[in-house]
């Protein structure tokens, strides 16, 4: 009997100590068939953990979905300093707005020229996976091309009305912003000692890996020799290690073979627990560093409709794992195409955003944001604007958002008027969802 149990703790010191074994045809022994069992189990937790990463990394509130803000009817008064990893999309409904000193068909927003608008806006990573049929979240790629999420491209749609644009016609909606400094995406080479730790992470010890074999070898020893003992499997059965041949393993029923791997993956949870702790802690890190992005948008209209024209310098910053601001210094130009001398100058805005409820880095959900922020504008040609606004950003699911805003302005544009509206949108973000879709497999 001591031979019997020298020879099996020699069989585990064995597998210990090799660590992992030559990749054969079909597992012949007891100790490949585990290794086999437990390299799987190793691959899907680390396939889990890659997809985690990705979608921590697509998190944050300075990735903008909504509209750009050159678009009146846009929620945001504020443009963020990048946008979601892949596409996103932004509808603006029609807002219940109140012009103080004159009537709403006056300005044209309540009359027939009024209408929602709404944006896609693309990254050039989603473009380049596109092109090469490459899938959009795939953790390899995705980690290759860090670049590629810095710049991104809007088209879009948004209203008119006549006494401010001149027309009623739509305008066309085109943008570009390029993210110059990026310090909140885990796999650029500004957080390669980041990373690292978190890769470092996952898989047993040698104690913990022993442990483990002698608990599936029992199990499997009672499934095929019911009713005995240990000592007893090893002779009466003739099972062992070194005879534990392919036949024998062919033997084990499917739920013996789940319940192997509830036995390794349930080995396996602490270390998963750990990895999504050290996520949490690099997020909470992370979503404090600054962001430096420049961006042009304009909406642009036929004919003797007013286009607008903006070159702005966006500043994101946190000041805590839950609070941060974003700054806009923009250049802007209206072109009035000679009906009325075009307008020029500067327009400075600046939002504080406070995460009410803050949602797990690995969550595919957005957070629950209140923000409050407020602009000016002084161009020439016309009065300065200021503008303030108070807006929450709800969550409805994995990348879909419903932004509701109440803006309140001095005046609009060239009409001496003030102007106070409720603005309600609705925002997609198709990388969320994908992972969203993923992770609920």
């Amino acid at each position: 009997m001591k031979r019997r149990w020298r020879a099996c703790f020699v069989l585990i010191v064995s597998l210990v100590s090799a660590g992992s074994i030559e990749a054969q045809s079909a597992p012949v022994t007891l100790n490949e068939w585990f290794q086999s069992r437990i390299d799987a189990a190793k691959l899907k937790l680390n396939t889990v953990q890659e997809l985690a990463l990705v979608v921590a990394n697509g998190k944050g509130i300075d990735k903008q979905a909504t509209t750009p803000s050159v678009d009146r009817r846009s929620a945001s008064l504020v443009d963020q300093s990048s946008v979601p990893d892949l596409v996103s999309a932004a509808i603006n409904f029609i807002p219940s707005a109140t012009f103080r000193g004159a009537s709403p068909s006056s300005t044209g927003t309540g009359g027939s020229g009024a209408s929602g608008s709404g944006s896609v806006t693309a990254t050039l990573y989603a473009l380049m996976a596109s092109a090469r049929g490459t899938g959009v979240t795939d953790p390899l790629y995705y980690r290759a091309h860090p670049g590629a999420r810095q710049l991104s491209f809007t088209a879009g749609s948004a209203n008119s009305t006549q006494a401010l644009d001149n027309t009623t016609g739509a305008a066309a909606t085109l943008g570009v912003k390029y993210l110059v400094l990026n310090r909140r995406e885990i796999f650029s080479a500004h957080n390669l000692k980041l990373r690292e730790g978190l890769q470092a992470l996952g898989g047993l010890d040698a104690i913990q890996m022993a442990r483990v074999f002698l608990q599936v070898q029992t199990l499997i020893y009672q499934s095929v020799c019911p009713g005995k003992t240990h000592p007893e499997m090893l002779s009466e059965c003739d099972l062992a290690p070194s005879t534990f041949v392919r036949d024998t393993l062919s033997k084990l029923s499917d739920d013996v073979a789940l319940k192997v791997d509830s036995l390794i993956a349930s080995s396996l949870a602490p270390v998963d627990l750990a990895f999504q702790e050290q996520i949490e802690k690099a997020y909470d890190e992370i979503s404090k560093a600054p962001q430096i992005s420049f961006a042009y948008a304009t909406d642009l209209r036929h004919d003797v409709g007013y286009s607008r024209h903006r070159g702005a310098f966006i500043l994101d910053h946190g000041l805590s794992k839950n609070l941060s601001y974003t700054v806009n210094a923009s250049s802007e130009f209206i072109d009035r195409k000679g009906v009325s001398p075009n307008s020029n100058g500067g327009r400075f805005a600046a939002e504080g955003q406070y995460q009410i409820t803050r949602s797990k880095a690995t969550s595919t959900r957005s957070s629950l944001v209140l923000s409050f922020s407020g602009e000016g504008d002084w161009l020439s040609k016309q009065k300065p604007q200021y503008t303030g606004q108070v807006k929450t950003q709800i969550p409805l699911g994995s990348g879909i958002s419903l932004p509701v805003a109440y803006t309140y302005q001095n005046r609009a544009a060239q009409l001496n008027h003030s102007n106070s509206e409720a603005k309600l949108g609705l925002s997609i973000d198709f990388a969320k969802v994908i992972q969203g879709l993923k992770t609920a497999k």
